[in-house]
């Protein structure tokens, strides 16, 4: 349920002040200076070629996109359940899917919506190459581990997984609870 709340919190913040946002587990080695021109107003970097990366996010204030977005979820969390009711919750914590596609799938269908003026993206590097046609004001990126949007490659830069840092740091993925509190067993 928190991981819901500071999903919504980002994206009020992302668009009533603008600004920039990265999971703490993403490496930078890059001057950001560098990385955005003065026209630069939103970054829209992608996940290799499956969709646009959702773990960083930069835009200035008022960007509609984040409006689209805490609204469709909204609208999702209101009437996305059975009968046009609510998503069910048990002890405040939404399913699985239902949280899950609050997320990336939301994110991915109002950047194809609100930037591109259709219903999905097939075909990401067109996107990027579309992006890289608005003279600085989007951002955007192939993002592959050592080599992408914050990241230049580097000597001894390897892909980890999360599993292992859960594992190192003594702590377990949010979804654990999630299951937990609809009974889910894998």
């Amino acid at each position: 349920f928190i991981v819901e709340k500071t999903d919504l919190a980002r994206l009020i913040l992302m668009y009533t002040e603008g600004g920039m946002y990265m999971d703490v587990d993403r490496v930078v080695n890059v001057n950001l200076d560098e990385l955005f021109g003065p026209n630069a107003r939103m970054c829209l970097p992608t996940s290799s070629n499956v969709n646009f990366m959702q773990d960083i996010q930069c835009s200035s204030a008022n960007n509609l996109l984040f409006r689209d977005i805490i609204e469709g979820c909204s609208k999702v969390r209101l009437k996305g359940g059975k009968d046009g009711g609510p998503l069910l919750r048990r002890a405040g914590w939404l399913k699985p899917n239902d949280l899950f596609s609050l997320g990336p799938p939301m994110y991915n269908k109002w950047i194809a919506q609100r930037v591109f003026g259709r219903e999905r993206i097939d075909e990401l590097p067109r996107a990027r190459a579309a992006i890289k046609r608005t003279d600085g004001l989007i951002v955007t990126k192939k993002d592959e581990w050592c080599d992408g949007f914050l990241v230049t490659p580097f000597d001894g830069c390897k892909a980890i997984s999360r599993q292992s840092l859960y594992s190192h740091y003594g702590m377990k993925p949010w979804n654990d609870a999630l299951k937990r509190h609809w009974n889910i067993t894998e």
